[in-house]
């Protein structure tokens, strides 16, 4: 069987190396790894340093593959240049979500036909799922609206579906056993290891480009049952 390439992207801006680095040490054993890097447009500045002192870095991991400019136009223009990553899966992360399993992460994708793949999310004592997180490039043109809508190859624009907790959703009740049995690998949220004036300021509350309109829902919509 050929083995997989996985890429584990990392959208930062004001993150800090101990955040930075905590995200990258649980991806590397089992993904390549890219860095999206810099302040965003219209997103408050919190006073740190616009972009990370990289060198560090790329010392500690040779071979990333890093884009660093001082200001992006949005999470779009990020989410646009990690598409074009030579990889059969991404990992679209923040710099404080760890891969927990990552052991397993190759195997749980290989076996699943879905163009993204509902990771369980773990934020604090929660368990959600989020399919927004694990896509595969080659299924996807270009960003429409940052991680949510994507011009698809079939020449559709698709909604992905978004991340919920719903606790009453058969793919939630799935994750929350699956995680609790540690068959699977999932997403550890810390929003703690992010520099205090960087760790209120979150994904959400940056101004990307307008969620267009005419996006259709997505054809297999992941809540009705396992993944």
């Amino acid at each position: 069987m050929t083995k997989l390439r996985i890429c584990a992207a990392l959208l930062c801006w004001q993150d800090g190396d101990d955040c930075l680095w905590k995200t990258l040490d649980a991806a590397a054993p089992y993904c390549d790894l890219l860095l999206a890097d810099g302040h965003f447009a219209g997103c408050a500045n919190v006073g740190l340093p616009l972009v990370s002192d990289l060198e560090a870095t790329i010392e500690r991991y040779p071979g990333i593959r890093v884009e660093q400019r001082e200001e992006w136009a949005g999470v779009t223009e990020k989410v646009d240049w990690i598409l074009g990553a030579d990889a059969d899966w991404l990992l679209l992360l923040a710099a404080d979500e760890e891969l927990r399993n990552g052991h397993l992460l190759e195997q749980t994708l290989t076996d699943t036909d879905l163009d993204y793949w509902p990771i369980p999310f773990r934020n604090g004592g929660r368990i959600e799922v989020c399919p927004t997180k694990c896509i595969r490039p080659s299924r996807f043109i270009r960003s429409v609206a940052g991680v949510n809508a994507y011009e698809h190859a079939d020449g559709h624009v698709y909604r992905v579906p978004p991340g919920t907790g719903d606790q009453d959703s058969p793919a939630v009740q799935w994750a929350v056993e699956a995680v609790n049995a540690g068959s699977v690998p999932y997403l550890d949220h810390h929003p703690d290891s992010r520099p205090e004036p960087r760790s209120g300021v979150r994904l959400q509350g940056v101004d990307i480009d307008s969620f267009p309109a005419d996006a259709e829902p997505w054809p297999d919509w992941p809540y009705t049952g396992k993944p």
